[in-house]
């Protein structure tokens, strides 16, 4: 996979690390299962993880930040997830809609 081929909706760089949030267009019929749209690459830009997906049938990450020195990612059906930075999985979630 190439960087150039991906269509980037946002990116955060933080502790030398780049992290990208995937377009998922809204016009497509989504899978049944939920779809794992964030990267995170190293310096050289090699992918190091690809996100856990949500918890949830038809979901995706629509949103990340940083805050407090922790990695955070929204989903469509409005859940927030804390970010393990180093692997991409999923330490903890709750609902916030």
């Amino acid at each position: 996979m190439k960087l150039i081929d991906l269509q980037i909706k946002q990116s955060l760089i933080f502790e030398n690390r780049l992290f990208l949030l995937l377009q998922v267009s809204e016009n497509q019929l989504l899978p049944k299962d939920s779809i794992a749209n964030v990267l995170a690459l190293d310096a050289n830009n090699d992918i190091i993880w690809t996100i856990e997906p949500p918890t949830t049938y038809y979901d995706y990450y629509s949103r990340i930040f940083i805050e407090d020195n922790e990695l955070y990612a929204n989903t469509s059906i409005g859940q927030l997830h804390h970010i393990n930075k180093e692997t991409g999985r999923v330490l903890s979630s709750r609902m916030i809609k």
